[in-house]
């Protein structure tokens, strides 16, 4: 035994950390070991949770349509730590109202502006994905609006309108006064000059 092991080396480190630790001290740990044996089992467990909860997932989208599918879907994920890109890759629906609040709720939950999506997934041939059309969620948003008439969801709006104060507070009025007064004389002289 390597007399540099002590009992308070190993306490507090998940299992997986402590196998690294004993065979970077040149202990050998065998395959056959209960310590990797449990590790194995526990990470096959890790992996089955996840594709199960991907499997419900997809078939929530599948049985929800276009517009619930996806949504119902991103709840679960939010519920229950799943991945959360699947609902979007499938939920990018170009005629749906608040699509852009989905995404921002996306957005929020930890997701990726580069994620690539297919465009209106429920409007073509399902089973030959190749032929669609797709878009980062990046890109989709300069274009999208969030309903007919308004582009900016509620909440951007007062991001935007927080964001616009807070420049406007950093702002020094004299200084703001003294330029417009010079920018005043500059066009009077260009008038004058005409």
């Amino acid at each position: 035994m390597n007399k540099n092991i002590t009992k308070e080396k190993l306490e507090g480190k998940s299992l997986r950390d402590a196998i690294k630790y004993l065979e970077e001290e040149n202990i050998r740990v065998p395959d056959s070991s209960e310590m990797k044996k449990t590790l194995f089992q526990y990470e096959n467990r890790v992996i089955f949770k996840e594709e199960l909860l991907n499997a419900i997932m997809y078939k929530i989208i599948d049985r929800g349509g276009n517009r619930f599918g996806p949504r119902r879907a991103f709840l679960f994920a939010k519920e229950f730590n799943a991945n959360p890109s699947i609902p979007m890759i499938y939920g990018i629906d170009m005629h749906s109202p608040g699509q852009r609040t989905f995404i921002n709720e996306y957005l929020k939950a930890g997701g990726s502006k580069d994620l690539v999506c297919y465009k209106n997934y429920f409007y073509g041939d399902q089973t030959n994905p190749e032929e669609y059309e797709t878009i980062s969620i990046g890109d989709l948003l300069i274009d999208l609006w969030d309903n007919c008439t308004e582009k900016y969801t509620k909440e951007e709006k007062e991001i935007i309108e927080r964001l616009v104060n807070d420049i406007n507070m950093t702002i020094d009025q004299d200084e703001l006064k003294k330029e417009k007064v010079k920018q005043l004389r500059i066009e009077r002289r260009l008038n004058k000059n005409r």
